[in-house]
């Protein structure tokens, strides 16, 4: 009787064990008729909707990356701690900057020549619009940026800064 209940258990231990390492692709196998057949029935269920889950969260990260490498505007977004999280190709040429200086970093300890300005763009809360200067020696380009809080209830999530390199349009109006 022992065996028949404490094998079974540690069958399931096992599998535990390999779903918090992240191995999804597995299945126990049980003959058992009694409720510890059941047990590794839901056990096997179980594992298949977090598989899933897995496959559509992997699915939607690569779409949203995706999208944010193919489009013209920039994209910058940090996380809740403020450190940069999110650069995409666009706002890489607009602010004349390399993603891999800047992920990881908090915005102030970003700045560089020119892009103070844009930086400071991460202070405050709510939706806000502005329309910032950026020098760097002879050049100058005018940039339009709306900065997004992302917050849930009272906690933070971060900011997106959602921006658009205005300079030749300003040229073509004058």
């Amino acid at each position: 009787l022992a065996g028949r209940i404490f094998t079974p258990v540690a069958v399931l231990i096992g599998g535990t064990r390999r779903i918090i390492s992240g191995d999804l692709e597995f299945r126990l196998e049980s003959k058992a008729p009694d409720e510890i057949g059941e047990l590794v029935g839901s056990f096997n269920t179980m594992t298949e909707a977090l598989r899933d889950a897995r496959r559509n969260l992997i699915e939607r990260q690569r779409y949203l990356a995706a999208v944010l490498d193919n489009v013209a505007t920039g994209v910058m977004a940090t996380d809740s701690e403020g450190r940069i999280i999110t650069l995409n190709p666009s706002g890489e040429r607009i602010l004349d900057l390399r993603r891999d200086d800047v992920i990881g970093r908090r915005p102030r300890d970003a700045a560089g020549e020119g892009t103070a300005p844009f930086f400071e763009l991460f202070s405050g809360r709510g939706v806000r619009e502005h329309e910032i200067e950026l020098r760097s020696g002879e050049r100058s380009r005018t940039v339009k940026a709306v900065v997004t809080s992302l917050e849930e209830g009272d906690e933070r999530l971060g900011t997106v800064v959602v921006f658009d390199d205005l300079t030749e349009l300003i040229r073509s109006k004058k």
